[in-house]
């Protein structure tokens, strides 16, 4: 398995995966199964959430958020 960096942050009592994927390390078709994995307490990092920054035309960046479900 390929590392991927990343850092864990709180905000008003959540715990969010943060991830820059500007560079695709993830593939967009995997992260209904990646998520819930990293976010699983306890066998993983643990999280409430995954917070992805990609690229955008438009704006320096865009996230994408994620429920610790994938949804």
């Amino acid at each position: 398995m390929n590392k991927i960096p990343f850092s864990k942050m709180s905000g008003c009592g959540n715990d969010f995966i943060l991830i820059d994927n500007r560079r695709k390390i993830l593939d967009p078709d995997r992260l209904g199964d990646f998520v819930p994995r990293v976010c699983a307490p306890k066998v993983s990092v643990g999280a409430d959430g995954v917070i992805l920054i990609e690229s955008s035309p438009k704006a320096d960046f865009l996230w994408r958020f994620f429920n610790s479900d994938g949804s």
